[in-house]
C-alpha cells in the first residue's frame, strides 16, 4: 500500500514526530511537510493522511486551505491525525471540507503532545514513547479500514 502523510509544521514538531513514527512502523508510508507537498493534486496514493496540531482549538488556516484547494482522486481514502495537549483532534472543519470532496473518509485520531502558548506550557515530554505507540496502533486501525 502506498500512503502519504502531509503534516503542517508545528511549533514543537509533535505531529511531525507522530507521522515519522507511523512511517517507521508501516512500510510504504511517506511523510511530507505541507510546504513540500504537491500543490495542485495528489495522485497515486492508496491512502492520504493530513496531520496538524490545533491552534486555539482548531486546525491552522494554511492546512485547512490546503485541504480545501488540493485536488484528490474520486473516492480517495483519507484520514486526519493530530497531537494536542488534551489528546483531542479538533479537526471538525477539516473533516467537513474533506467530506464535500467525494472522498472515502476513514476516520480521525489524536494523541497527547506538548503545548507552549503565551507562557502556558503543558504536557512536557509528550508525546512519550507510549503516546507514539498509541498513535501507531490507531494508524494501523485506520489502514485496516482501507483494505
Amino acid at each position: 500500500m502506498k500512503i502519504l502523510l502531509v503534516t503542517y509544521r508545528g511549533v514543537l514538531g509533535n505531529t511531525r514526530k507522530l507521522a515519522e513514527e507511523m512511517a517507521k512502523n508501516v512500510e510504504g508510508t511517506e511523510v511530507q511537510l505541507l510546504l513540500d507537498a504537491p500543490k495542485e493534486e495528489i495522485k497515486g496514493y492508496d491512502v492520504i493522511g493530513f496531520g496538524s496540531a490545533p491552534y486555539a482549538f482548531k486546525w491552522p488556516i494554511p492546512m485547512l486551505k490546503y485541504i480545501q484547494n488540493i485536488k484528490l482522486e474520486p473516492n480517495q481514502k483519507v484520514f486526519l491525525f493530530s497531537t494536542s495537549a488534551s489528546g483531542k483532534n479538533f479537526a471538525g472543519k477539516a473533516k467537513k471540507i474533506l467530506k464535500k470532496k467525494n472522498v472515502n473518509f476513514l476516520g480521525k485520531f489524536a494523541i497527547t503532545g506538548e503545548m507552549k502558548l503565551k507562557g502556558v506550557h503543558t504536557g512536557k515530554g509528550r508525546p512519550s514513547e507510549k503516546d507514539l505507540a498509541k498513535g501507531v496502533a490507531k494508524y494501523k486501525k485506520i489502514l485496516e479500514k482501507a483494505q
